[in-house]
């Protein structure tokens, strides 16, 4: 489950503008979250990122949470039908997220 903040609504709120979702997808093969560098070297085989950007939404919601909640369940609409399968992860995969 995504689980957004609040700034991006409250901004747009204020503003009265568009949010513009995005969905990136395999970032975490270029710039693991336990590197403090990314992997720019691996220009042999460089790993698939996916980017896609959604139409812009006008938010409607009264609060910041619910227009938050709106913002990210259409950015995991943009993501592949994998990034939606409930899964638990390995202990290589734990390991990897933490900071060396």
């Amino acid at each position: 489950v995504l689980k957004g903040r609040w700034g991006a609504a409250r901004l747009a709120m204020e503003l009265k503008c568009p949010v513009v979702p995005i969905g990136l997808w395999g970032t975490e093969s270029v710039w693991p979250r336990s590197s403090k560098l990314p992997n720019v070297l691996n220009v042999t085989s460089p790993p698939s990122v996916t980017v896609r950007v959604g139409q812009p939404i006008m938010l409607r919601g009264r609060t910041a949470e619910s227009n938050t909640t709106k913002i990210m369940s259409t950015i995991s609409a943009l993501l592949p039908p994998e990034s939606r399968v409930r899964r638990t992860p390995s202990e290589e995969e734990l390991r990897r997220t933490h900071p060396s």
